[in-house]
């Protein structure tokens, strides 16, 4: 036997002109498709995300005197840190801010010392303002204050 599907499948809106669109966030919470609390997860792991995405985005630093952007990544950050164990002098790659040039610098061991600084001060910042965002978003307890809950603010860039 033929078991009769429904149209629109479930999570889509069929429009006046015949066109088949996937339902917002909005739209899924006010039909019921989303539960409150998978609506805050799903939140929650795009905060993840996010933080993640700053974190490997890179980090700024001023220890050659004026400011740098610097690769941050898992393996970069693990460069950085031989970089201050070797306690020497030593090129890195990084970009001057002002000029968008990336090249291999030169930084003395207070130099390296001095990124792997500023590296953990902003990696600690942006891992803390990611457990806040999802600490005051499991607090929410309306579907609308969850779907208005701004999760780009207080990130330290």
């Amino acid at each position: 036997s033929v078991v009769a599907e429904s149209f629109p499948p479930p999570g889509f809106i069929l429009t006046a002109q015949g066109n088949l669109i996937e339902k917002t966030e909005k739209q899924k919470v006010e039909s019921g498709e989303i539960k409150l609390s998978d609506l805050i997860e799903a939140k929650c792991v795009k905060i993840s995300l996010l933080c993640h995405t700053k974190i490997v985005g890179g980090i700024r630093s001023s220890a050659l005197g004026e400011e740098y952007v610097y690769p941050s990544d898992e393996i970069d950050q693990q460069n950085l840190i031989c970089k201050v164990t070797a306690n020497r002098d030593s090129v890195f790659k990084c970009t001057k801010v002002s000029n968008g040039e990336k090249d291999y610098y030169l930084h003395t061991s207070s130099q390296f010392r001095q990124v792997l600084e500023d590296g953990d001060t902003f990696i600690t910042n942006v891992l803390k303002n990611s457990t806040e965002l999802q600490k005051t978003l499991r607090a929410k307890t309306t579907y609308e204050s969850v779907l208005n809950f701004d999760i780009n603010v207080g990130w330290y860039i």
